[in-house]
């Protein structure tokens, strides 16, 4: 693995983490009663993964879940 220590940017650990925030945005967008559209889950992938990116999974985490909680 060419992990910087206690990088969340670890080649290894970069595909857990996008899968994650995919199956939180998945998750989340089918308890919706109204369905969100494909450029709504673009917009949503694109943010999230920039928060990762600059401030760890968890802030990512947090804009997701906080988004759906603002959708029907």
């Amino acid at each position: 693995c060419a992990c910087l220590v206690g990088s969340e940017m670890c080649i290894r650990d970069r595909n857990k983490n996008f899968l994650r925030i995919i199956n939180l945005i998945e998750e989340l967008g089918s308890e919706k009663k109204t369905p969100i559209t494909i450029q709504q889950y673009q917009d949503i992938i694109n943010k999230s993964s920039n928060l990762w990116m600059s401030n760890g999974v968890d802030e990512a985490f947090r804009f997701i879940r906080s988004y759906f909680n603002f959708i029907d």
